[in-house]
């Protein structure tokens, strides 16, 4: 999901496309219940595949579509309609037989990140920069972050500047989210102290029985401490990840060439936490032709 903690520097890097994945990682889109959520308010898509590859899949007319996003290959069931299969492998360079490149991406997320919290000094491996922000924040005597609902996040999202035209997909987003999730939401809200006013707020959802949770979305408001801020909240959730026995914080989709060029600040500050890059590598493809006999005999069966 989009946020606007925005940063103005340099290109943000890049992972190297077939780096490997740390034991125990499960990609977002992996996840059944995560993936149903992401597609429930579009009735023509439907999750198939099994687990570990799972998918979805959708039509334009009378053209068929896949996409699955899975190191696993994925296995063609028969359906009797002809099929355009689409399969984004996470680190495998190799390409089966049948399978061929396609040249260009039917996505605009070109590679994720994530940070794999190994112990509770989880900032050793951010960069100076945000280091020396944690700092600043822990010893700040004017701000604290606290516990917050979505109620609050309603209330305070601004409604201005560039978060004018996505206010309301972001907040219906979150609405669905926390429809489906329930209190396995939380935000949490950077305030005033003594005038208790909110400046910034964060929400992630967390899957306790995965050791996983992912940013979901953010904002500070416009004349706040913007550095100050987001690296205090991503702070409050590497934390609350500790306590939650949270092993993978995934950040969500990052810059890559042919990703939107607006991307590339908030990529810049969220690579500042010691995230992983995860690029994907080409996309992959094939056709599946109509056969009756075969739904047939699977349908006996």
């Amino acid at each position: 999901m989009l946020s606007l903690f925005t940063h103005k520097r340099k290109l943000p890097r890049l992972g190297v496309v077939g780096d490997s994945l740390p034991l125990n990682y499960i990609h977002p889109l992996q996840i059944r219940s995560y993936l149903e959520s992401e597609y429930n308010e579009r009735a023509q898509i439907q999750i198939v595949g099994e687990e570990g590859c799972l998918g979805r899949t959708w039509n334009h007319g009378p053209l068929h579509f896949e996409l699955y996003v899975s190191d696993k290959e994925p296995i063609v069931t028969p359906i009797p309609y002809f099929r355009i299969i689409l399969w984004q492998p996470l680190t495998k360079l190799e390409i089966p037989t049948t399978w061929r490149h396609l040249w260009f991406s039917t996505e605009i997320s070109r590679q994720i990140g994530f940070a794999h919290i190994k112990n509770s000094s989880y900032w050793t491996t951010w960069t100076k920069n945000a280091q020396r922000d944690r700092t600043i924040w822990l010893n700040n005597k004017e701000f604290e972050v606290i516990t917050s609902d979505y109620a609050t996040f309603l209330k305070e999202y601004p409604n201005e500047g560039v978060y004018t035209s996505i206010r309301q997909t972001i907040l219906t987003i979150l609405k669905n989210k926390i429809e489906r999730f329930g209190t396995s939401i939380h935000f949490f809200a950077a305030r005033h102290k003594v005038n208790k006013e909110i400046n910034a707020m964060v929400a992630l959802i967390e899957f306790p029985n995965l050791h996983k949770a992912f940013y979901l979305s953010a904002f500070v408001k416009p004349g706040a401490k913007q550095s100050l801020y987001s690296t205090g909240l991503i702070d409050h959730c590497f934390q609350f990840c500790i306590s939650h026995s949270i092993e993978f914080f995934d950040f969500g989709s990052f810059w890559a060439p042919g990703s939107p060029s607006n991307w590339k600040g908030f990529s810049r500050f969220k690579q500042k936490f010691g995230v992983t890059l995860l690029r994907y590598p080409p996309i992959l493809w094939k056709t599946v032709k109509n056969n009756q006999k075969e739904v047939l005999a699977l349908n006996i069966n």
